[in-house]
Parts: structure tokens; sequence; C-alpha cells
């Protein structure tokens, strides 16, 4: 199923900090983290070119039809105002898939449902396993994740998590269930920075 704009979107996360005068950012004056999109065409990139710029990004997800990001938007006052946003392809205004999150900061995307990670309070003692429809509808929890939850893949029907507090892998169907150790207790470490499943 091809998107419906350019063949090939590549997308970038690009870090607020200062970068070289020829680098391309989130945009001159952007107080947050930038993301941009090049098309691809027979192997060669075009420029990149910023399609949102949001406050304190922290991971990215794309499918055929919308770019999807998390970020903190950290708050003084220790308040929840991360959200999980997306981005038609196809252009147009980003929206709001959830809002008022603590520290969102994993998102993955498959043919169903957007899933997310964020932390249950401001102090990151418990983590929170998330999802919302692709069809639309209000964010559902989907299972305690553990405290310092740090990596997120969904594949066949299944959506897998790590937790660092207690470096335990689970999986949970995505259709809801009881989640279920991958490994044994302990056996993966205390921090895993990304997860990738297969057939």
């Amino acid at each position: 199923m091809g998107r419906p704009t350019a063949v090939g979107v590549v997308a970038i996360l690009i870090a607020a900090c200062p970068a070289p005068t020829d680098a391309v950012d989130g945009g001159a004056g952007d107080a947050g983290n930038g993301v941009d999109s090049g098309a691809e065409d027979g192997g060669v990139s075009a420029s990149p070119v910023s399609v949102a710029t949001d406050d304190d990004i922290t991971a990215l997800a794309i499918d055929d039809y919308n770019l999807y990001w998390t970020a903190s938007r950290l708050s003084s006052d220790g308040g929840a105002p991360g959200v999980v946003m997306k981005k038609p392809l196809s252009g147009g205004a980003p929206v709001a898939v959830a809002t008022q999150l603590h520290f969102p900061s994993r998102v993955v995307v498959d043919g169903n449902a957007v899933y997310w990670l964020s932390a249950g309070d401001a102090l990151k003692r418990t983590g929170q396993l998330w999802s919302a429809p692709l069809s639309g509808g209000p964010p559902v929890l989907l299972a305690d994740a553990g405290a310092y939850p740090s990596s997120l893949a969904a594949f066949g029907g299944y959506v897998y998590w790590h937790s660092g507090e207690d470096a335990n892998l689970k999986r949970l169907p995505a259709a809801g269930g009881a989640p279920l150790l991958v490994a044994p207790p302990g056996a993966v470490g205390s921090y895993v920075a990304d997860l990738a499943v297969d057939a």
C-alpha cells in the first residue's frame, strides 16, 4: 500500500542544539526540536524540509499515511504536558493523539493502532503502555509497563517492551490481555536501547 505523496519519505529527528551553518535544523529561532522530511528518488535524498516543530521530541514513528512523534514538553511545575502527535504525510496541521502525559518516551505503529510508553507520574516511579486506534478514538491504557521503560516494538499482533527497574522484557496482545515474560527475569539487563522483532 503506497504512500499518498512522494515515494520513499525519510523522517529525521533533529535535536535542539547548535548546528553548523550548512546543516538543516528545525527552523531558525525554534525553541524545540524539528521533525524533518526528505523525499528519496533513485537512492539520492533531497534536502530535508521541516514539517513540524515541538518541544523535547523523544521518539518518532511512521506508517503509510502519518508521521508520529512523542514530545515531553517539559514543565517546571511538575505537570504532565507531554503529547503524542501525528501529521499526515500528504500535508496539513499536526493533530494530537494523546495529551497530558508524563514523559512519553517511545512510539510505534502497526496496521491497527499507535502505541507509546510514558511515565505514570512525574517521578517516573511507574511506567504505562498506551494505545490509540488509527481509526480514531480515545487512548487506552493497556498495561503497567514497570518503572523506567526503555524500548518498545509492535509485531504480529503483540506489543513488546522492556522495563528498566526489574530488567524484564515483556509482550502483550495488542488487543489487550495479560503481559507475558519473553525472557527469564533479569536476563536482558537493566537497559535496552531499542527492540526489533521479526517473524
